[in-house]
């Protein structure tokens, strides 16, 4: 820790300047490390990929919506197939 160091002479002035810049590689180097971390998430890629898309004149987002929705549609379909069968069997 530079603030340990006691004294305003010189030689105590570069010591703690001599710890601050150490600490402040030791930081750097541990951002360097987040970064690279957050780079190989799933999350950057799919920011990437978002970025891409919408530079390129596409909106990914109303893309996943739009495939959320016709899922979503797909099921109700189905359920309601299964409904019907289950009150056809009733019935009997």
């Amino acid at each position: 820790d530079p603030e340990a160091i006691i004294g305003d002479d010189i030689g105590s002035r570069m010591v703690k300047t001599i710890r601050r810049i150490a600490q402040l590689r030791r930081r750097l180097e541990e951002s360097e490390l987040e970064i690279n971390n957050q780079k190989e998430s799933e999350m950057y890629e799919l920011f990437i990929t978002v970025t891409e898309t919408e530079t390129m004149g596409g909106d990914p987002l109303a893309d996943l919506a739009k495939q959320i929705i016709q899922q979503i549609s797909e099921r109700k379909i189905y359920l309601e197939m299964v409904r019907e069968q289950k009150n056809k069997y009733k019935a009997h």
